[in-house]
This record gives structure tokens, C-alpha cells and sequence, in this order.
């Protein structure tokens, strides 16, 4: 925290203002086919198929991070489609992006003096200021099991909580 002292001061009366800014891009994120196509029983652990890290296939001059960005359509499906059965899809592992976060905590607290050896402090915390929703993961899978394509590309969760404040008064003494 940082306290003001000086003409600030004055006209603060001595709070310490304190902040937390946190920023990061979007980690790369699967996209999967939604069955074994290629017959590989990958991503099972028991032999299983259910597809596990198969992926489609990249439609020619399509683009492998088509973010079209807000919850309802994160992504472009119409770029990949199902690649033929006994075969590995084109689209690379992990090339969609998904959503990034940032995020303004903003702390205030003062401390008041109220007889000798005792003190009443009193502090505010908001949490997430600006409210910015920081969305979650989009759905991956793009097909079902019999090849018909799924509804995907939808967000349905965030990563971080709406605004949220809370007040605090403490006396030590």
C-alpha cells in the first residue's frame, strides 16, 4: 500500500491506497474431433475410443484460431471439418486461443488513533473494480460420435468472480 503524505495527505486525511493489476494472454486450447477416427485410441486410458486428442481437419486457406471472441460464438467451427475415418486430422494440437484475463483490485484503509495504545482501523477492498467479466473455456468437441456436427465454440463460465467489495473495521489495542 502506499501511503500519501505531503499536500495529498492533507486532503486524504492518511489513507493507503493499494492496487493489484493482473493481466495474461490466453493459453492455446484443443480442439477435437469428438471420436476415434483415425482409429488410434488415443486420450483412453482403458483402450477405449473416445477420441481423446483426435482433432479435424482444417478446411484449405482456413485459419487455425478463428476467435471471433464473445461467449456465444468464442470461435469460427465452420474453419475444420470431420476428417475421414482411419486418418489424423490436419489441424494442429492446441492452435485456437482461448480467453485472456485482467483483472483491478483496489484496497483502501486508515488507520484513526483513538486513545493511547489503541487504534480503530477501518478498510475497503473491491475486487474485480471495473466488473470485466474473463470468460472461461469455449466447448471443444465439434462433432458427435456420428460425425454430425455439435454446437460448439460457447461459453458458459468465467475464470475470475464479478465485482465484489467488502468493508472492514478493526480496533487493536
Amino acid at each position: 500500500g502506499q501511503t500519501l503524505s505531503g499536500p495529498a495527505g492533507h486532503i486524504l486525511g492518511r489513507w493507503q491506497l493499494g492496487s493489484i493489476i493482473t493481466v495474461a494472454d490466453g493459453n492455446p486450447y484443443p480442439l477435437r474431433a469428438g471420436s476415434d477416427r483415425c482409429n488410434c485410441r488415443q486420450g483412453t486410458s482403458g483402450g477405449g475410443s473416445s477420441g481423446g486428442d483426435n482433432r479435424p481437419d482444417l478446411i484449405p486457406g482456413g485459419n487455425n484460431n478463428p476467435v471471433l471472441g464473445g461467449p456465444d460464438h468464442y470461435f469460427d467451427e465452420t474453419q475444420f471439418v470431420l476428417q475421414p475415418l482411419g486418418y489424423y486430422g490436419t489441424l494442429g494440437r492446441n492452435t485456437l486461443r482461448i480467453p485472456g484475463v485482467a483483472t483491478v483490485d483496489f484496497s483502501m484503509m486508515k488507520k484513526t488513533a483513538l486513545a493511547e495504545g489503541t487504534e480503530l482501523q477501518f478498510r475497503a477492498e473491491i475486487f474485480n473494480i471495473f466488473n470485466r467479466a474473463n470468460f472461461g473455456q469455449p466447448s471443444e468437441v465439434l462433432f458427435s460420435r456420428s460425425g454430425a456436427r455439435r454446437p460448439s465454440g460457447r461459453i458458459t463460465s468465467t475464470t475470475t468472480t464479478s465485482r465484489q467489495i467488502q468493508f472492514a473495521l478493526k480496533i487493536t489495542f
